[in-house]
């Protein structure tokens, strides 16, 4: 009996590699908005970095599962 793959709709491999690129891009993101840190006012400085840390990281897990689902075959035409 000759094995035979199914087709699977969600796929962890292409979405973790959406998911590294993603934080890598966040971190390079956050660092160059924290190098002027020092001149900001003091009162701001946790909630801004709290807020920019929430808001980001549930935006990439949102954008990781539209990465794991794939496109069915019938869905793509054969032009």
């Amino acid at each position: 009996m000759a094995y035979v793959k199914k087709d699977t709709v969600f796929s962890f491999k292409k979405g973790y590699s959406f998911f590294w690129k993603a934080q890598a891009a966040f971190l390079v993101l956050l660092l160059s908005i924290l190098i002027n840190i020092n001149g900001w006012n003091p009162q701001i400085n946790r909630g801004v970095i709290i807020f920019l840390a929430l808001v980001s990281e549930s935006v990439i897990f949102l954008f990781f599962l539209a990465a794991c689902i794939q496109k069915s075959k019938r869905s793509q035409s054969n032009v």
